[in-house]
């Protein structure tokens, strides 16, 4: 503030009042300018913003010297609540709600102290009508239709947090909030508007007060005499260790139950930050040890008995608050609960109010706790009573068969009720209220599992009605017992597969069936982490097929139901300071993105072998949806889990190869030898066996159909090339694992697509062959962790697999179209970031190796070298591979001149086996060394080499020399000979050199 004349400050006054009048006016134009708002609706706000912050910077100087002028919402216009209601209700709320959220953000930002923002906010003085409209208005309106989550609220703790945080607002700032919030509520809910018509005021309300309460309250307790409640004695589940000796609770509701004594065997994080453990049970006095079972940290204590201190700090805070909770919660039972559920009867009818009034009994049961008096007159009884006219209604009316919208409406808001999550937090309420809605559960089985059912029955079980039942299901699952949580799963699958079957064969319109498929996979995952607490008995294994295939459907509606459209999005919040202006990215994702993402790391984390049986079942589907943005994290994250599992999914069957590559095959073999024609069918065969056929096609098509970059969508489709190409490779990697003649077949494959070029031409546009960069970006550029894929980094890892992978492909690629500009850089890259990485994991696999026998294996990424010796007869042989810093595109060199008692002649042929091998066959040092120790064995055996190759075996069959000439009787691989005969343009023999007439030997 500066001191002014009187003259001065009156003109300063006028002058203020002028702008403020423009500033008002400006926002009074905000609604009937909604139908304009576009993408410059942030840069809009942010300057409107910048002028209303210089006009509170004129107020602020002017305090001192007329105490007629603060600084408040009323100086810019956003005190008045028809703008903000205006925002909840007007058809173009989104973009009135965008705009008003960044005006009244940004003009706060321009206020740098927090004191100064709670008074003008209206928080340090008299309490301002305007904010519980405004925390309403920032509930993000596009989540209010869906299921409960956080992001809904995220607004509203920007607003907080940008006043400095509850910490340092008012005591009764939230207190007030919430009883201005509910008398809200209760205007709404008793105006006369249309039964059948959703109030936006109710749904926002809810949600505010739920988050409010959560602000003040927390989440519910039991009562400390009731239950067991150690506070003292809780755990943190980060503490926990795997060994950790700790107590079980066997029944939480049973206080004078007895604790058994357990160990942690496991720490399972796959619902992460929700985690839980495999614990043993220890024997005593000579009782036989349990069998491992499953729980979470609340059901483990450190102390056998623990006495609940009253002093504990969770104690304190919820005393308190237990006044005001007292308070608040029998306000809203008695106004807004009570009125409106009632006259719960088989011909009541259910309306919007009773929704609502469902929505907070689940906020009254997990916000307030209903923690005071207990039995027949208390709010606990009569909540109960409630609930459980909920349950007798629904049961009343299925056991009549009236499966209508009244049912359908009852069972919502029954589950609602029980805490299912919709506009409100989830929370277990049956657990809380000791409530058990078994009878209930009986009845829906009645309807849903009996023998035949009721055509009449059946016809009018639509979609809606099966999603209620859902809802219900999956509260219920949530505090069964074990015995229950079968009976429950059964009903699960039940409902789901038939839900799912019609989803999937597009019964049900594209909106219904994305929000129906979804909530059936959140069910089904809900179903998984119940049915873990439990261990696996012959009932519950039962399931099983059923919850293959529904895992199967669930993947299906992935990739054909679930469209990868964004929720609209504009880009705000560019000129937030102080805030992640990522909050706008909330909600940009589809409405399934973010359960299927817990449904997907879940399996993954821990799959189950019906888990890879539904990926492998829908492989080619699944592989599809690397071309799209929204979809590929998932497609290429299950692939690499079905990569892992792939040899107990190929089996020794003739595989599927598509009509595609059967045409290829045919027009390939033209003009090829019969032996080369059946050689490239083996190929093929070998490949379809372990790559699913789309990556096949993808491969065969590359060379023909380069990507033109001129195309909008370019990037889209090379990164989608670029994961099908590291698909791919890596099962590749694992085929040759479970037999390395299958890496030359494959490899073989790989050359006839050309595919290879194709896969370079890529990559060298994108990829950023910088070796002064860290390579653990690219390295890890595809893990778990990385929801979004570096198209630059994804090229680079390309690159460095396909040395890793097929160098001997790679070569002849450097040598014959590499373009000579990037010859020398590629040389560089490998030699000082591949190679040193590619031979560190070729040692690691050779350590690893279980196969290798009596062989020793040493190497060194120092000198890079390779050291093999092997025994045989009395013989100790030995190889040392020099493997070049430039490898693959310079060749290995082998040394087999320590080998004591064998001929020169013989180790010279060992080093050229193990070379062309490396340099030509694409084959590891690992695969190298296991084969020259297959053939060592066979010529210890007495069986000749092949005169071509040198080797007993044949580099790519693994097959004996079989074609024999009748003039000089040695024998050759009928593949090495053909080639010779190509080769030299000579059918003659390679020794004798006379007209070839040789014969088979079986």
């Amino acid at each position: 503030p500066v001191q002014l004349s009187a003259q001065s400050t009156e003109i300063v006054s006028r002058m203020i009042s002028s702008a403020s009048s423009t500033i008002k006016s400006e926002v009074h134009l905000f609604s009937s300018q909604t139908h304009q708002l576009n993408d410059d609706v942030d840069l809009d706000s942010y300057v409107w913003s910048q002028r209303a912050g210089r006009l509170l910077q004129l107020v602020s100087a002017l305090s001192g010297n007329d105490h007629s002028h603060s600084i408040n919402l009323s100086v810019v216009g956003l005190d008045n609540v028809a703008i903000w209601k205006e925002s909840l209700t007007s058809t173009g709320h989104s973009k009135l709600g965008d705009k008003l959220f960044l005006s009244l953000i940004y003009v706060l930002q321009n206020i740098k102290d927090d004191t100064e923002r709670r008074k003008f906010i209206g928080l340090e003085n008299e309490f301002s009508q305007v904010l519980p409209w405004i925390f309403m208005s920032f509930v993000h309106s596009k989540t209010t239709l869906s299921e409960w989550n956080s992001e809904m609220v995220s607004r509203c703790n920007v607003l907080l947090n940008i006043l400095g945080g509850v910490e340092k607002c008012p005591k009764d700032f939230v207190e007030v909030c919430c009883e201005e919030i509910v008398k809200i509520i209760d205007k709404s809910m008793k105006s006369e508007v249309d039964e059948e018509t959703t109030d936006p005021i109710l749904a926002r309300g809810v949600i505010v007060l739920d988050w409010l309460l959560g602000i003040c309250c927390g989440d519910s307790k039991e009562d400390v005499d009731k239950t067991i409640a150690f506070a003292a004695d809780d755990i943190n589940p980060n503490d926990v260790k795997k060994g950790d000796f700790l107590w079980y609770v066997t029944n939480p509701r049973d206080v004078d139950v007895k604790c058994l004594p357990v160990q942690v065997e496991k720490i399972h994080n796959d619902d992460f930050p929700n985690l839980y453990f495999t614990i043993r049970v220890q024997s005593e006095k000579g009782e036989k040890k349990h069998a491992e079972r499953q729980t979470v940290a609340s059901r483990l204590r450190r102390q056998q008995f623990v006495v609940q201190p009253s002093s504990s700090s969770k104690s304190r805070e919820r005393n308190e608050n237990s006044s005001f909770r007292k308070h608040i919660e029998l306000k809203i039972v008695d106004n807004l609960i009570r009125p409106y559920t009632s006259k719960l009867t088989t011909d009541h009818k259910v309306t919007v109010r009773t929704q609502t009034a469902s929505e907070l009994l689940n906020v009254v049961i997990h916000r307030c706790g209903l923690s005071g008096k207990r039995g027949l007159g208390s709010l606990r009884y009569d909540v109960y009573q409630i609930i459980s006219s909920f349950g007798s209604n629904i049961r009343n009316r299925l056991e009549k068969s009236i499966v209508d919208e009244e049912t359908t409406l009852l069972i919502r808001c029954f589950s609602i009720a029980l805490g299912f999550g919709h506009l409100t937090a989830p929370h277990d309420n049956c657990s809380h209220l000791n409530y058990t809605p078994n009878t209930t559960v009986a009845s829906m089985s009645n309807l849903f599992l009996k023998d035949e059912i009721d055509e009449d029955v059946n016809s009018v079980i639509d979609i809606p009605f099966r999603k209620s039942v859902l809802m219900f299901l999956q509260v219920s699952v949530m505090s069964a017992t074990e015995q229950e949580s079968i009976h429950l799963m059964k009903l699960i699958h039940e409902v789901a597969s038939k839900t799912l079957d019609n989803i999937s064969s597009s019964k049900i319109a594209d909106s219904n069936g994305l929000s129906l498929s979804n909530l059936t996979m959140k069910v089904l995952d809900k179903t998984q982490t119940s049915i873990c607490r439990f261990p696996r008995s012959d009932s519950s294994i039962s399931t099983l097929d059923a919850e293959q295939n529904n895992i199967s459907t669930i993947l299906r509606c992935f990739v054909n139901i679930w469209t990868d459209d964004q929720n609209e999005n504009t880009a705000l919040g560019k000129y937030m300071d102080e805030i992640d202006s990522t909050i706008f990215e909330h909600g940009k994702e589809p409405s399934w993105y973010s359960s299927f993402a817990k449904f997907t790391i879940r399996n993954i984390t821990t799959p189950s072998d019906h888990f890879v049986e539904a990926i492998f079942s829908n492989s080619n589907l699944i592989c599809q949806t690397l071309n799209s943005e929204t979809k590929r994290w998932f497609g290429f994250q299950l692939m690499m889990l079905l990569v892992n599992f792939a040899d107990k999914c190929c089996t020794d069957e003739d595989p599927d190869i598509s009509p595609k590559t059967e045409q290829l095959f045919h027009e390939w073999k033209d003009g090829m030898d019969l032996d080369e024609a059946e050689e490239l069918e083996e190929d093929i065969s070998v490949s379809a066996r372990w790559l699913p056929q789309h990556i096949m096609n993808e491969l065969e098509s590359w060379d023909k159909h380069p990507i033109s970059y001129d195309e909008a969508d370019s990037e889209n489709k090379a990164m989608a090339r670029m994961l099908e190409w590291l698909i791919c490779l890596d099962f590749l990697d694992r085929s040759a694992a479970i037999d390395m003649r299958n890496r030359s077949h494959i490899s073989s494959y790989i050359k006839q697509t050309g595919a290879t070029r194709a896969v370079f031409d890529v990559a060298l546009k994108y990829a950023k062959l910088d070796n002064n960069k860290d390579s653990s970006s690219w390295i890890s550029c595809i893990g778990m962790e990385q929801k979004d894929f570096n198209l630059s980094d994804v090229c680079t890892l390309v690159v460095f697999r396909s040395v890793e992978v097929l160098p001997t492909l790679v070569k002849t690629w450097w040598t014959d179209y590499c373009p000579r500009s990037m010859q020398n850089t590629i040389s560089q890259f490998v030699q000082l970031r591949i190679a040193p990485e590619a031979l560190r994991r070729e040692l690691v696999r050779i350590n690893d190796a279980t196969n290798l026998g009596e062989m020793k294996v040493n190497g060194s990424c120092v000198s890079r070298e390779v050291t093999a010796t092997y025994i045989q007869d009395e013989c100790q042989l030995s190889v040392v591979i020099k493997i070049p810093q430039s490898f693959p595109l310079r060749n290995v060199e082998v040394d087999c001149k320590k080998t004591l008692g064998i001929g020169e002649k013989r180790w010279r042929h060992w080093s050229l086996q193990i070379m062309r091998m490396v340099n030509k066959d694409d084959g590891s040092i690992l695969n190298a060394l296991m084969f020259w120790k297959q053939n060592v064995e066979k010529e210890f055996d007495g069986v000749e080499p092949c005169p071509v190759c040198y080797s007993v075996l044949c580099v790519k069959t693994h097959a004996m020399p079989k074609l024999e000439c009748k003039t000089c009787k040695n024998r050759f691989h009928s593949t090495c000979l053909y080639k010779w005969f190509s080769s030299s343009g000579k059918s003659q023999c390679v020794l004798c050199q006379e007209p070839w007439s040789g014969t088979k030997i079986s």
